[in-house]
């Protein structure tokens, strides 16, 4: 005999409309399946005795059935049981030893000596789990219930003393500063987690309709960025169309959406060489460049081209001689740098950095050393302007191109400003990486500055030369200050058009 357990979820019945609050299962014999062995009777006792497989019970007897263990046991009626009438019932044996227990969720009616469950009435069949230690039944002939199903069942057991219990509704979890969720609202609708794809996917879909407005489509950028930045996710962009639709979103009619486009593709490559292969595939290098060099580009889009620029070209060798070779790259940045933002500026020369040092690399893996790289030369001038910021930032990316070009450059006249960074920033204390950084890379190019007797006599001309102006300068300031007494008689006199004085007094 299988000993069977009846277990049910919260707001789960088995029951119809009529009796929602009790179930019946009835576990029958199935003969196919026993053998004819002689099991001793049962003999009832004062105490409590467990019933074993198979084994008939007398009528009269006090039954229970524990339903997580699926243990049976019985014993004689005592007189202060028979309040316990209501919840447990015994018959006469002469029928089939049917053992009838109200557990108040459901109710099962079982067959002491019998194993197959049998439906009565309307109740579906359902069946054993079979060999596996999980105990109770199931029913295989319909389909699972559905969120609404269940959230139905549970609103008619809700008591009225309650009231209605609230339904539930799943809302896939997001970050929190996600902007496409009122226009995909079927991503919410699951019963799941949705993957990244499928988020990919989805917002893609948003991307691709010419029927998104244009705050939809940064938001979905946005989104769509965060995802990318993970390898695996980048190189799945493709396989779902997301590379074409990207780069065509090049070419839209608003700059907030070709820069954020730009953006995203640059994150998708960034040390990604499968991905950086398949854009170049599809001309992506062609298409961002075109919005670096335009004229009547913002300034914005470029930043964010020149850094989706800069993500494709570095560790990727096709894709620097394209840039050198056939967009003439470098030349036409160092054309455009003098006039354009700083933070274009630090993105291109952080680009110059890199591309020296892998060029520098490579030279010394396979020649053993760097032979002059051709380009690089037009960018002394550039590079080592961003040393005269006041941004530290753009201090520690000067000093480290500088660092990096010193074999192409000629940095002499830079000796004193030099000497002066490396006081400021050995005068403050400070100890972190970001200062020591600043203080080594000056140190370096102290160390390699090489003075001769010509340059030495000229800086020495030069020195004296600012000494003396500094001293004019100081006596002229100590005149103009000592001589404050104004004539009363030229007050609200208009001196326009007679020139100033080097005081920058109005000339009588």
């Amino acid at each position: 005999m299988t000993v069977l357990s009846l277990s049910f979820p919260t707001g789960y019945t088995l029951a119809d409309e009529q009796s929602v609050d009790t179930a019946e299962a009835i576990v029958e014999e199935n003969s196919e399946d026993e053998e004819s062995i002689q099991i001793a009777p049962f003999i009832p006792t004062n105490e409590w005795q467990v019933v074993d497989d198979g084994q008939s019970i007398p009528p009269g007897l006090h039954v229970r059935i524990n339903f997580e263990t699926g243990v049976k046991e019985a014993k004689l009626l005592d007189p202060e049981d028979k309040g316990e009438a209501d919840h447990v019932t015994t018959v006469d044996s002469s029928d089939d030893h049917r053992v009838t227990a109200d557990v108040g969720v459901a109710k099962a009616t079982f067959s002491d000596d019998s194993k197959a469950f049998k439906p009565t009435g309307d109740q579906r069949r359902v069946h054993h789990y079979g060999n596996s230690d999980r105990r109770g039944i199931i029913n295989k002939k319909t389909k699972p219930f559905t969120q609404q199903e269940l959230m139905e069942a549970v609103q008619k057991q809700g008591s009225s003393e309650e009231g209605p219990i609230q339904a539930i509704t799943y809302s896939a979890p997001v970050r929190e500063s996600d902007g496409y969720s009122d226009s995909m609202p079927h991503l919410h609708n699951v019963h799941r987690n949705p993957t990244d794809v499928e988020v990919m996917v989805e917002l893609l879909g948003v991307l691709g309709d010419v029927r998104t407005h244009h705050p939809e489509s940064l938001q979905a950028l946005e989104e769509l960025e965060y995802h990318v930045h993970q390898l695996d996710n980048a190189r799945e962009l493709n396989s779902v169309g997301g590379l074409v639709v990207l780069l065509r979103l090049l070419n839209a009619s608003s700059d907030e959406v070709r820069g954020m486009a730009a953006q995203v593709l640059g994150s998708a490559v960034q040390s990604n060489p499968p991905v950086q292969t398949e854009v170049l595939g599809y001309g992506g290098l062609d298409l961002l460049w075109a919005l670096v060099r335009s004229e009547g580009e913002s300034e914005s889009v470029k930043k964010r081209a020149l850094f989706a620029v800069g993500a494709l070209l570095r560790r990727n060798p096709v894709a620097q001689h394209t840039f050198l070779a056939v967009h003439h790259g470098f030349d036409v940045l160092a054309r455009k740098f003098s006039g354009s933002s700083p933070q274009f500026q630090l993105r291109a020369v952080t680009l110059v950095t890199d591309l020296v040092s892998e060029e520098q690399e490579r030279a010394a893996t396979t020649q053993g050393v760097s032979p002059p790289i051709s380009w690089a030369s037009g960018w002394c001038g550039h590079v080592s302007s961003l040393i005269y910021w006041d941004s530290v930032l753009g201090i520690e990316k000067g000093l480290q191109a500088m660092v990096k070009l010193e074999p192409e450059c000629d940095f002499t006249v830079h000796h004193n400003w030099l000497r002066i960074l490396k006081d400021r920033f050995g005068g403050t204390g400070e100890e972190d990486e970001f200062v020591g950084d600043i203080l080594k890379n000056c140190e370096k190019l102290l160390g390699t500055i090489q003075w001769t007797g010509e340059e030495m006599r000229e800086l020495t001309i030069q020195m004296r030369e600012q000494t003396i102006q500094m001293r004019e300068l100081t006596i002229q300031m100590r005149d103009c200050h000592s001589d404050e007494e104004t004539d009363n008689s030229d007050e609200g006199t208009d001196h326009s058009d007679e020139g100033t004085d080097n005081c920058g007094r109005p000339l009588a």
